[in-house]
């Protein structure tokens, strides 16, 4: 199907989605505040108003207007009835103007007692200063029978505005129609593997190394071993000497740094600490220099063997976590690039070719805390070899590629655009105290987004991705018991699917959940298909394979990852390049890996075309005798012409070499066995094997 008749499939979609019933009311503010509510957690300092000098379409939008030098959360809201299970799509229009803070829209779930169900974060904005479109398709939550979809701008100062709301009931069931061209490539497969922990840690009695090699895991970032890996563990006593190998305790880093390496991976080292509710190590330094030092110090001990330690050449070096949230740094945003500053010197200095890179930030709608970063690594000419920032988002997985670009455009500001990128900590469950249910935890719709999520990274320059995290309840790739959780199985997927490395072009996917990615083998006899669709109400889809290989047989076998199968057969089939269409029911969410493999064979029509064409001559006969045939549009493999005596007994095997297109092929036999002896007058049978499924065997008299 051409890219043409593609997009006039999505232009339909739309339309669809146009003509669907808007449950929410005055959605476009032209009525003023009705069916709207306005609230602030500081009246005094915000602004909330209809305005009607500023508009998407129509002639109102509603405005939030914040100043203050504390936080402040303010916005408008509107509750309508919901469906549990069924499917929504939420669409609405968005414009910020000098926000020190975030924009976006907030889902609340209720039941029946109004009690919160679930609290979905859908794509905070910034730095958009003209109308921006944000969507988001979602599943209603079991039990939920209410919704409350907030307006908010969360932060100190500047001004939002919102217009042109939807949300809509979907019912369309039509099947996906996806499609791939085997011999368009776009490039390589990212595989965006790498995770927080790695495959051993004290207290666990998992040890995680061949699923870590299963997967293909090819990075550790050292964060939140809660012990291991933190400074103050490491160096216990601050008032002491940092050059004094006596004042360093290893033992329990190195447990866990070892089997990381033995399963193969590499190292992204996190200098700092872990995650404290009451910040007692996470305050800063009390000398600089000395953590600095420190730092230095564990780099020798991990690289050149210092302190009876390793030569494991760790290259990536990060410098803190999160320090713009209070449980991570209890200090300001000067404090913290200071120390940055210090320790990215003192590391270089040392070792010019390692990586040094931070800061590891919670949040990409800090402006505040990036800007002053950024400017002083420019001002002061600090290392900084990579940039670091997390993102944790529930309702769109397409806003991990929408938040790269916006980290990506902030380093482009700054004139550092040169900068490697990497999200050291990302996740699609957005864990909030007050949730009652673990919908979207270890289930099909967690895998979903995270596969769609890696799909969409697909098309960014991000340099890495790192899973938070290996094993946790919350957040793990493995359970408490080791087995894979659907996070992990998501992963699993990802891995088998980088096997064939060469990305296809492929259609049919969309920007709200529903990905398909591509990818051929480099011996070209291989393809991969993963398809991933958290929220759609499609009834499974429709697959067209373009460009195989004329007249061959290809086999196809898929796998599935939903609420009811982790990671399980679902079905197997041929296609060819006559018949190259997969079909596939399904409702989302789910997963769904497909693997398709050239047999030595082909179709079986092609094969009847040679059996009928088969001429042989003369027979009887005494010395020679010849078989042709003519084969038009097929190439074919593993050709033999095997003669057999009238016991059954294999005489003589002759290759045989096809001819070119059209053109008849020969084979003659000189009534001689595999030694080349000459074998006595009789009957004998010929069999012409094509492939392994395919013979015709034909009888021969022989008169000497």
């Amino acid at each position: 199907m051409s890219r043409k008749i593609y997009a006039f499939v999505f232009l339909l979609s739309f339309v669809e989605y146009a003509f669907c019933q808007n449950i929410l009311v005055n959605p476009g503010f032209e009525n003023g505040e009705e069916s709207w509510i306005d609230f602030s957690t500081n009246p005094e300092h915000t602004d909330l108003s209809i305005d009607y000098s500023v508009s998407h379409s129509g002639n109102a939008s509603a405005k939030i207007y914040i100043n203050d030098t504390l936080e402040v959360s303010a916005g408008w809201l509107q509750g309508v009835n919901i469906i549990a299970g069924h499917h929504y799509l939420l669409e609405g229009f968005i414009k910020t103007d000098n926000v020190q803070g975030m924009v976006f829209p907030y889902l609340h779930f209720s039941d029946q007692s109004d009690s919160l169900l679930y609290g979905m974060l859908l794509m905070p904005l910034n730095r958009t200063t003209n109308w921006k479109l944000t969507q988001s398709r979602f599943i209603a939550p079991e039990n939920s029978v209410g919704l409350v979809l907030f307006l908010l701008f969360v932060g100190e100062k500047g001004t939002g505005w919102f217009d042109d709301l939807s949300l809509i009931d979907l019912t369309d069931t039509t099947a996906h129609q996806f499609s791939i061209n085997f011999s368009e490539t776009i490039g390589e497969i990212k595989p965006f593997l790498a995770t927080n922990c790695g495959p051993v840690r004290p207290g666990n009695p998992n040890d995680l190394t061949s699923k870590f090699q299963e997967i293909g895991i090819d990075f550790v970032r050292t964060h939140d071993y809660y012990g291991p890996c933190d400074i103050h563990t490491i160096f216990p006593d601050t008032s002491r000497d940092p050059l004094d190998s006596t004042a360093y305790y290893f033992a329990s880093t190195d447990s866990v740094i070892e089997p990381i390496i033995n399963a193969g991976c590499n190292i992204l080292f996190r200098l700092g600490e872990s995650w404290e509710y009451e910040p007692i190590y996470n305050v800063p330094p009390a000398d600089f220099e000395k953590w600095a030092q420190v730092c230095v110090q564990i780099i020798k001990h991990y690289n050149d063997g210092w302190n009876n330690g390793y030569h494991y050449n760790i290259e990536y070096w990060e410098i803190w976590n999160e320090p713009n949230l209070q449980h991570h740094w209890d200090g300001t945003v000067e404090q913290y690039c200071h120390l940055y500053h210090i320790t990215a010197n003192r590391i270089k200095e040392y070792n010019p070719s390692l990586k040094v890179g931070g800061p590891a930030i919670a949040y990409i709608y800090n402006a505040s805390f990036i800007e002053t970063f950024l400017d002083s690594v420019v001002t002061y000419n600090i290392p900084l070899d990579f940039f670091s920032y997390h993102f944790y988002n529930f309702a769109n997985p397409f806003d991990y590629l929408y938040a790269d670009s916006v980290m990506k455009k902030y380093l482009a500001d700054a004139g550092l655009s040169y900068v490697e990128r990497f999200n050291t900590e990302w996740n699609t469950y957005v864990y909030d105290e007050q949730n009652s249910i673990d919908w979207g935890r270890d289930d099909a719709l967690n895998a979903a987004l995270t596969v769609s999520a890696i799909s969409y990274l697909q098309d960014s320059d991000l340099s890495k991705a790192f899973r938070y995290r290996t094993d946790e309840y919350l957040f793990g790739l493995f359970r408490d018991n080791g087995d894979y959780s659907y996070s992990g199985l998501a992963l699993k997927a990802i891995g088998e699917f980088r096997k064939t490395s060469v990305r296809l072009y492929t259609t049919g996917g969309d920007s709200m959940g529903t990905t398909i990615l591509a990818g051929k083998s480099q011996t070209d006899d291989k393809i991969n298909l993963l398809i991933s669709d958290n929220s759609s109400i499609a009834n499974g889809y429709e697959f067209v394979v373009n460009g195989l290989l004329q007249d061959k047989i290809y086999k196809y076998q898929t796998y599935r990852i939903d609420n009811t199968m982790e990671w399980e057969f679902l079905q197997e089939g041929n296609i060819t390049d006559a018949q190259n269409i997969i079909k596939c029911t399904g409702q989302s969410p789910f997963v769904d890996i497909i693997s398709i493999s050239q047999t030595s064979g082909i179709a079986e029509d092609n094969i009847k075309s040679i059996v009928n064409s088969i001429y042989l001559y003369p027979n009887p006969f005494c010395s020679k005798t010849s078989l042709e045939f003519r084969v038009q549009g097929s190439e074919l493999k593993d050709l033999q012409l095997q003669i057999y005596d009238l016991a059954g007994r294999l005489v003589r095997t002759l290759p045989v070499t096809q001819s070119p297109n059209n053109t008849i092929t020969k084979v003659t036999w000189d009534a001689k066995d595999d030694l080349g002896k000459s074998v006595s007058s009789g009957i004998y049978f010929y069999k012409l094997k094509v492939d392994d499924k395919f013979s015709q065997t034909k009888k021969l008299l022989l008169l000497r």
